[in-house]
């Protein structure tokens, strides 16, 4: 066990015995390591199994599990703060939630003000919790001001107290922190790598000094821009007093915060600066868990910063959304807490029901995909999936799964209507036509089947025989108004006007939508009706104002020029990932 009464910092002597490879194997051992690994090599940008899309998710196998109801420890930066909110929301035992400060001193919320950036800022808080040393406020305290403090092991920008509330306020501090004695877990977050070392105390603290303190004290602190070495030893320093107050089974995980620095004291670009910092607590945390057995790496930094940035961050470009966030709590606890072993596809949907139903999406989608990872041949999860896919952009991917010699071969209704679907989308209407053909004739499916024969009728100019395909099928209330509009579009086609108004009246009757109000104006403008195309083309650009199409249409009635009908008519999915996490930052 490391002398606990002081940490070191100091770097390797030259000439000293370097430590071991993290990983040592023979040629035999390697290579029968690398066949064995399917995470690997980099997944194919066409693979469903994309591990990478549409949001990252780097494989992790825990050593350990987890059970709701156990004693958690957060410590570390804003991300820890993200992680012991969802955890907290879970059912764990969040010591750190129930932190309260006076509002004259942190008006934010008050686990903030327990963010620690730096490694090295954490462990004195734990020797002075357990006694192994005593919190002195002439030399760990900062007085900015006659009789009012600052404590730098807080977050910045909390504001100057008196002294007896610094020692008010550290002993409930110390009372946190001894909860480590009695926790299962903790979950430690590593945030920078620029420190500020203050000489009086010896310390690394966890904030800039104030600048008036600059002026007084102009020699007490310094900026030390970390190296590997440096970030190594403390976090050595900080394991083994954790192994000493902690109980024989603790078990620590270990991340490395995505949010970036928010400015550099370096006279680097800030991109520069933060790659670096995030490059060296990565390295650190990487043989930090390769050496003790009792900790271990969960990648949610390589999740976040391997996403797309509109999922990963906010408007700031600095904090992360609350959906990533959740996307990586759910499935590091879909992990890391323990399964029956008995899960059926139907639990699986179900869940992912719920999940979705309490805005959790990304974590749902990770459920699914994992799920049909391990059974491709199931066709409820294959379609399941594959509508996911196809609702987020990534519809290539839908194609491959649903075209799939397994599933295809299964004739499932829900996967052929599916894919006819996808191939109106690529405008690819007689492949549609035979699959809702096929789907017809099972009997099953009828009305969406009818509604995808008829729109790919409609687009090949079968008029008669798409009019002949949605006329005898039974009618149900969630297809009526579609199955009105296309039948609406084929008897204009046919030109059955009084009968094609009728129903396009009958569409904007029951309900307000964009695309049934959108198609009445073109059909209103097509027989020289512009201003009445004009109150309907209104009422569907208050539902949507930016719409394409109907702005499209307005600029061609004030020209005076007759409708252009699009090559698809029908509503387009909405892409992207904002369509599976919700709007940026939500």
């Amino acid at each position: 066990m490391n002398d606990l009464t002081r940490p070191s910092f100091r770097a390797p002597e030259p000439g000293a015995v370097s430590r071991p490879p993290l990983l040592k194997l023979t040629a035999a051992e390697a290579f029968a390591r690398r066949k064995s690994n399917p995470f690997g090599t980099w997944p194919l940008v066409d693979d469903p199994d994309n591990r990478f899309a549409p949001l990252a998710a780097p494989h992790c196998s825990p050593s350990f599990k987890l059970e709701p109801g156990q004693k958690i420890i957060t410590i570390g930066s804003c991300f820890a703060r993200n992680i012991e909110h969802e955890l907290a929301a879970r059912g764990f035992n969040i010591p750190m939630q129930t932190f309260v400060v006076d509002k004259r001193e942190w008006a934010r919320d008050p686990s903030e003000i327990l963010n620690n950036y730096v490694p090295g800022a954490v462990a004195p808080q734990i020797r002075w919790a357990f006694g192994l040393e005593t919190y002195d406020l002439a030399r760990h305290a900062i007085e900015v001001a006659p009789g009012r403090f600052i404590d730098p092991y807080l977050a910045p920008a909390s504001r100057p107290i008196p002294a007896q509330e610094i020692l008010a306020r550290r002993a409930s501090l110390d009372a946190l922190y001894r909860q480590l004695a009695t926790s299962q877990a903790a979950v430690i977050t590593l945030g920078y790598v620029e420190a500020w070392f203050d000489h009086k105390s010896g310390y690394y603290v966890n904030a800039p000094p104030p600048l008036a303190v600059l002026k007084s004290a102009p020699d007490r602190f310094e900026l030390h821009v970390l190296d590997y070495d440096r970030v190594r030893a403390s976090l050595e320093e900080l394991f083994d007093l954790l192994d000493q107050v902690c109980p024989s089974d603790f078990h620590i995980i270990l991340t490395v915060s995505p949010a970036p620095l928010h400015l550099t004291f370096t006279s680097d670009d800030i991109a520069v600066a933060n790659t670096y910092s995030k490059s060296v607590l990565r390295a650190a945390a990487g043989e930090i868990c390769a050496r003790r057995a009792n900790v271990e790496y969960f990648p949610s930094y390589e999740s976040v910063t391997l996403s797309p940035r509109d999922a990963a961050y906010g408007s700031d470009q600095i904090h992360v959304t609350g959906q990533i966030v959740r996307f990586n709590i759910d499935r590091m606890l879909q992990q890391y807490l323990p399964s029956t072993g008995k899960e059926t596809v139907t639990d699986v949907l179900t869940t992912v029901q719920e999940l979705r139903a309490q805005g959790h999406h990304g974590s749902a989608f990770f459920m699914l995909k994992s799920a049909w990872s391990k059974n491709r041949n199931d066709p409820r999860l294959t379609v399941a999936l594959a509508r996911s896919y196809h609702t987020t952009g990534l519809t290539p991917l839908a194609e491959k799964m649903l075209s799939a010699p397994a599933i295809a071969m299964q004739n499932d209704v829900q996967a052929m209507l599916l894919l006819a679907r996808i191939h109106i989308g690529k405008g690819q209407y007689q492949q549609a036509a035979d699959l809702a053909e096929k789907i017809v004739a099972t009997g099953k499916l009828a009305a969406q089947a009818a509604l995808v024969q008829t729109e790919a009728c409609y687009h090949l100019g079968r008029y008669e025989e798409g009019l002949a395909s949605i006329t005898n099928v039974a009618i149900d209330g969630v297809n009526s108004l579609n199955i009105a509009l296309w039948k609406a579009r084929i008897l204009e086609k046919l030109d059955r006007f009084e009968e094609a108004e009728e129903l396009f009246q009958q569409c904007n009757t029951e309900v307000e939508s964009f695309e049934h109000l959108l198609a009445y104006a073109q059909f209103l403008v097509a027989r020289g009706r512009r201003d009445d195309a004009l109150q309907w083309l209104n009422r569907a650009l208050k539902l949507r104002p930016r719409g394409a199409r109907a702005l499209r249409l307005r600029a061609q009635i004030a020209l005076g020029e007759g409708a252009r009908t699009d090559k698809t008519e029908g509503q387009k999915p909405r892409t992207g990932l904002r369509r599976l996490f919700g709007p940026r930052g939500s």
